[in-house]
Order: structure tokens, then C-alpha cells, then sequence
């Protein structure tokens, strides 16, 4: 099985999905499915469920606040008694943030692989009869995109190629259009599925062709 994750600093992820975008996915996902005997499923989730990150998200942001209220006082009180401490506690502050950003990071990269594993697993996309299904996992609010690829497909296929369907994506969300960056990707894993599975006339569709939205 496929593992590969990305994530962008500049995607924004908050544009709602209308019922007329989630047909407009929907029809993408028949389409590209006619070109090929994969099965095509992407999954939405708001956020990952690992409670950490959250926990981490308020220390980064009661240590901002810390931070801005040292700097007020410096700045109030000039006084090199004081000015020199608090600028030295402030250097600390930003030490201890960009620390637990990079752990952050590390725990969300690590739970988007378990999540999507387990929808995976649940969405019944290991169960395909030829093996050739794939995951597209998106956790909006943690800018995290994993594609999982059964082991048929990933043998088949370089990680450059799976890797290139993630970038184009986040490439696609600079315009904050979520809808068609993953129309985009939907397409694009259709063409590399056609490549080692190309449509058959003995072909059916083994899991329903509609994105999954999952709110938390």
C-alpha cells in the first residue's frame, strides 16, 4: 500500500463544497472511472481527530500572547533593568514555538497516514476485485492530503507520479478553489489508473462514485 502525504503552508481550505460542486466532483469521479477499472474514492474529513494537535494549537497560541505582552512591557517601560530579560525570554518564546510547530507538523503528517489508512479500510477499497482501488484523503483544517494506493496500482506506478497528483493539487488551492483542485486530482488518478487498468467491457462499478464528506 501507497503512502504519501503533502501539505501547504499557503492553501486555504474553508471554501464550503455547494450541492452543485459535490455533483460537478461526483460527475468527475464517473468520468475519469470510465477511462479505467480503478476505483476512484476521495474522502473529506473538517479535521484529523488526534487531540494533541489541538492541545498544541492553544499552547502556540497562549505563547503568542505571552509573547506580545513581553514586548508591550519593553516597549513601555525602557528600561535596560527589564529590556534585556524580556528580550531574551521573548527569543525563548519563539525557540519553544517553532519547537512545537515542527512536532505539530510531525503528528499531523503521522495521523493523516492513520486516518486515511483507516478510511481505507472502512470505505471497502482494499476489497476490489483486481486490487486496483485508490484513496484521495483530504483533512481540510490541517492542510494534510494523503493518497493511498492499493498494492496492485502502487507497484505499478512510481511514487513521482503519485507525488506529482499531490503537488498539482496544491498547487490548485493557492486560488482557494477546493472544488477544482480535486477535480484536478480525481482526473489525473484516473489517467495514471488507465495506464495499468484501462476500461473493460466486463467492468462494474464496485464502490459508488461520490466524494465523502465527513464533518467532525
Amino acid at each position: 500500500m501507497l503512502r504519501i502525504y503533502g501539505e501547504g503552508s499557503k492553501m486555504k481550505f474553508f471554501d464550503p463544497l455547494t450541492h452543485l460542486e459535490i455533483n460537478e466532483i461526483n460527475q468527475e469521479i464517473a468520468l475519469a472511472e470510465k477511462q479505467t477499472s480503478a476505483e476512484i474514492v476521495p474522502v473529506l474529513v473538517e479535521k484529523l481527530k488526534n487531540n494533541e494537535i489541538s492541545t498544541l494549537k492553544i499552547s502556540l497560541h497562549f505563547l503568542f500572547g505571552l509573547q506580545v505582552m513581553i514586548l508591550l512591557t519593553v516597549i513601555l517601560f525602557l528600561n535596560e533593568e527589564y529590556s534585556y530579560p524580556g528580550l531574551l525570554l521573548v527569543l525563548i518564546l519563539v525557540c519553544i514555538k517553532f519547537l512545537i510547530k515542527k512536532k505539530m507538523k510531525s503528528i499531523e503528517r503521522f495521523s493523516a497516514q492513520k486516518e486515511a489508512e483507516e478510511e481505507f479500510l472502512a470505505q471497502g477499497i482494499g476489497e476490489t476485485i483486481g486490487s486496483n482501488g485508490v484513496l484521495l484523503f483530504i483533512a481540510l483544517k490541517n492542510r494534510q492530503v494523503v493518497i493511498l494506493a492499493d498494492h496492485d496500482l502502487n507497484d505499478s506506478q512510481s511514487d513521482e507520479k503519485w507525488v506529482s497528483v499531490i503537488q498539482h493539487f496544491q498547487e490548485s488551492m493557492k486560488d482557494q478553489n477546493l472544488k477544482e483542485a480535486i477535480k484536478n486530482s480525481i482526473k489525473e488518478l484516473g489517467i495514471l489508473c488507465k495506464e495499468i487498468y484501462p476500461k473493460t467491457l466486463s467492468d462494474t462499478n464496485e464502490i459508488k462514485n461520490e466524494i465523502r464528506i465527513k464533518k467532525s
